[in-house]
């Protein structure tokens, strides 16, 4: 495995265990050619050892991520000594479906126990346990249940607002179609970062006018070699790479180019 798809594959992982709130724990990870080292290398807080936890009444709701002590199904691929790239989907659900049973066990002794909770997510491939939310003090509880590794808060994020709520206000578009300059009919060529021609906001409606065709462009003098995406974007060229990838790709990508054509 090249240097390329072992930096991908941990950053793979890494995003799917960050999605979780928390990072969690295995004890040997192998994946494909990659060895990760013994210990806890993704370690979670234990629900009593956290200190956002300090200011929570038994009786507050708090949403929570269980983790089961059985290893994922990464891990066990590892452990067996295969390679994931090559195991079958066959024996991967079959380790999956037994994660899923021991799940559904732990979730019946809750029941047992007379806890009130809501399930969200199950997860078991490069993490075994599941999201819920219940009260401060059934998650104490949860966490001392047989097979529950640990159990840890999880972290929830706001919404944020679309940065386009107040574009418009900004370039002051609201008094241009006021005085009649509504851009219709128009065809407008934007040299920025980039455009996604799937958006759904990258679409004509149905009444308007289309100005280019894609038969228009083999007709139009000095165009560069790029190609047609769609009605409302009828032609796109990446005129720093030279080639006619238009999306705006990579780790520091701003859309600043779907901005600019959104607006």
């Amino acid at each position: 495995m090249n240097f390329k798809k072992m930096l991908s594959l941990f950053l793979i992982l890494t995003l799917v265990l960050g999605s979780m709130g928390s990072a969690f724990a295995a004890p040997i990870d192998i994946v494909g050619d990659v060895v990760l080292p013994e210990g806890d290398l993704f370690l979670g807080t234990s629900i009593k050892q956290d200190a956002k936890a300090s200011e929570l009444s038994r009786d507050d709701l708090v949403r929570i991520v269980v983790e089961m002590e059985t290893p994922n199904v990464v891990s066990q691929v590892g452990l067996s000594g295969m390679n994931y790239q090559n195991i079958s989907k066959n024996e991967i659900n079959s380790i999956s479906e037994v994660l899923y049973n021991e799940q559904q066990i732990l979730k019946n002794d809750i029941i047992q126990n007379n806890i009130s909770i809501q399930y969200h997510y199950d997860f078991v491939q490069v993490f075994n346990g599941f999201s819920a939310t219940t009260t401060y003090g059934d998650a104490l509880a949860i966490e001392e249940m047989p097979n529950v590794k640990r159990v840890t808060l999880a972290i929830e994020y706001e919404r944020p607002t679309p940065q386009m709520s107040s574009s418009h206000d900004i370039i002051e578009s609201k008094e241009a179609w006021t005085n009649g300059f509504d851009g219709e009919g128009m065809v407008v060529a934007v040299l920025d970062t980039g455009v996604d021609p799937s958006h759904q906001d990258m679409k004509l409606s149905d009444e308007t006018e289309v100005k280019i065709i894609q038969s228009d462009l083999s007709s139009i003098d000095g165009l560069a070699p790029g190609k047609w995406f769609t009605k409302k974007v009828p032609f796109g060229y990446n005129y720093m790479d030279k080639n006619q990838e238009i999306l705006d790709l990579g780790p520091e990508a701003s859309m600043h180019g779907m901005h600019v054509t959104g607006s």
